[in-house]
C-alpha cells in the first residue's frame, strides 16, 4: 500500500499555455505528398538482376502500374514492351543502374 502526504499536486488535465501541435506535421504532409504524386503521375521501375531503378512519366494520372518490379531486363521487354522501349530511347530518370 503506497501513503502519499496530501501537499503532492497532481496533473489533472488542465489547460496549458502551449500549443500541442506535432512538431512533425509538416514534415510527415510533404513526404505523403510526394509518394502520392510518384505514384500517380510515374512509373517506378525496379530490375533485380543487374540492379536498376528508372522512373518514367506517365501519360494518365492513375494508379496503374505505378510500380513494377521484375526480375530481369527480358522479362520487362516482354511483358511492358512499350515502357522498355521509352527507356531505350533515353525517356525517364535514372536513380541507380543502367539497361541491359
Amino acid at each position: 500500500m503506497v501513503i502519499m502526504s496530501t501537499d503532492e499536486q497532481y496533473y489533472t488535465g488542465g489547460s496549458t499555455d502551449k500549443r500541442k501541435t506535432p512538431k512533425r506535421t509538416w514534415v510527415y504532409s510533404i513526404l505523403i505528398i510526394l509518394i502520392l504524386w510518384v505514384t500517380l503521375a510515374h512509373h517506378v521501375i525496379v530490375v533485380t538482376e543487374g540492379p536498376a531503378v528508372a522512373i518514367l512519366t506517365k501519360a494518365t494520372w492513375s494508379f496503374d502500374n505505378s510500380y513494377i518490379l521484375e526480375n530481369t531486363w527480358e522479362n520487362l521487354r516482354s511483358d511492358l514492351p512499350v515502357l522498355s522501349e521509352r527507356l531505350d530511347t533515353g525517356e525517364g530518370f535514372w536513380i541507380f543502374g543502367e539497361m541491359e
